[in-house]
């Protein structure tokens, strides 16, 4: 596993802890545990893990957006529709996991979660052509383990298709349903897409 991380940010964050030599400045630093819950949040490690010519990345930057759309927004009936804008949004406020087979984007999940008691799975896929590898396994085996994802009481996730997979992981089904609750409008990225035709 190769580990990836900005050194320069973690430095001056800690730097922070440290009393200031003027006295008047002393008020501002902020708590030990303050700043490390700032890095955790703000300033999640890269991950890259390789098997043969395969890699699992969360380099946010090495992400082909253009082939997530085109797959969520085509093959799917949780996205089908979804703007492009809309997205890079979700991506860019997510934890995401990237599969590529050399330099070719195959598969994908994100993760929405405050790190610290919850996280929800979606938008999971892997291109039709390299399923039946081992690959969804070993997506899902790392989004698990994933250091920053570690002890949290719930996560949740929406599927109608390979259950098998995410039951190896530790998702049963809703045990008492009556309990959840959601507001859910299936039609929104059709009425996204309305007012943009509209407005130009």
């Amino acid at each position: 596993m190769l580990v990836l991380t900005k050194p320069k940010l973690v430095a001056r964050l800690l730097a922070s802890d440290f009393p200031s030599e003027n006295p008047r400045t002393q008020t501002r630093n902020f708590p030990y545990t303050s700043t490390l819950a700032l890095i955790k949040k703000t300033e999640l490690e890269i991950i890259e893990t390789q098997k043969n010519e395969y890699t699992i990345s969360t380099d946010k930057g090495r992400l082909d957006i253009l082939s997530i759309h085109k797959f969520l927004a085509n093959e799917t009936d949780w996205a089908n529709g979804i703007p492009i804008n809309t997205l890079k949004t979700s991506i860019d406020n997510s934890l995401n996991f990237g599969l590529y087979y050399e330099n070719k984007q195959i598969g994908f999940a994100r993760i929405i979660s405050d790190y610290s008691t919850i996280a929800y799975l979606g938008d999971v896929y892997i291109l039709k052509e390299y399923r039946g590898k081992g690959l969804s396994k070993w997506l899902i085996k790392e989004i698990m383990e994933h250091p920053n994802l570690q002890g949290l009481r719930r996560w949740i996730l929406l599927t109608d298709t390979a259950e098998w997979l995410y039951k190896k992981y530790g998702f049963t089904e809703i045990p008492n349903p009556e309990f959840y609750m959601e507001k859910h409008n299936p039609n929104v990225y059709n009425g996204i897409e309305k007012t943009n035709a509209n407005k130009v």
